[in-house]
C-alpha cells in the first residue's frame, strides 16, 4: 500500500512509516533507504525538527546515511538565513 502510495505523490511521512514496516520485519537497508528518503523530504519541507529525529536514527544504524542527510540538513539552515 505505502508503495503505491509514494508513486503516485512524495510523502515525507508515508516513507517513515515504510521505513518502521521494513524495520520491524528486520529488513534493515530497505528501512534506511526509506528513511533518508523520509529525512531528505522533511528537509525540502522545512521540517528540520522531524528531520533530526529521523537523522538521530540513521546515526545508530547507517551513519553514511546520516551523514548524506546532515549535509542537506546544514544546507537547507544556511539557505533560510
Amino acid at each position: 500500500m505505502y508503495r503505491t502510495i509514494l508513486s503516485k505523490s512524495y510523502n515525507p511521512d508515508a516513507y517513515g512509516e515504510l521505513g518502521n514496516i521494513f524495520f520491524f520485519r528486520q529488513q534493515y537497508n530497505a528501512a534506511n533507504d526509506a528513511y533518508l528518503k523520509a529525512a531528505e523530504g522533511l528537509i525540502a519541507q522545512n521540517r528540520l525538527l522531524q528531520a533530526q529525529y529521523v537523522i538521530g536514527m540513521l546515526m545508530n544504524s547507517q551513519p553514511e546515511y546520516a551523514q548524506k542527510a546532515m549535509k542537506a540538513f546544514n544546507d537547507k539552515l544556511q539557505s533560510n538565513r
